[in-house]
């Protein structure tokens, strides 16, 4: 099985786990066979249109995916997927 590591704030979408095991195959198959487990992820890694939200980034053994072909970048039995979610949001202060 493939393991994808889920962020923290997540976890409340798959009843608290840590990890969700998958099988092999893409990133984009695994990314769904999550969804499949716990449909509560949903909204966090896809859109509304069902691309892939673009504000996370995912590794595959520490490497980026964008240099392993991206969504179609294969995962193997044992490898470990991290989501990195985007920090966004604050506030702009003006500084005097």
């Amino acid at each position: 099985m493939v393991t994808i590591k889920i962020p923290s704030i997540w976890r409340s979408a798959c009843q608290g786990k840590p990890v969700v095991h998958v099988p092999p195959g893409n990133l984009l198959q695994a990314l769904a066979a999550a969804v499949e487990q716990y449909p509560l992820l949903r909204t966090s890694l896809f859109q509304p249109t069902g691309e892939v939200n673009p504000a996370l980034t995912f590794f595959i053994n520490l490497e980026n995916v964008r240099y392993r072909g991206g969504l179609q970048a294969h995962v193997d039995e044992g490898d470990d997927i991290h989501i990195i979610p985007m920090i966004t949001g604050g506030n702009c202060l003006e500084i005097a």
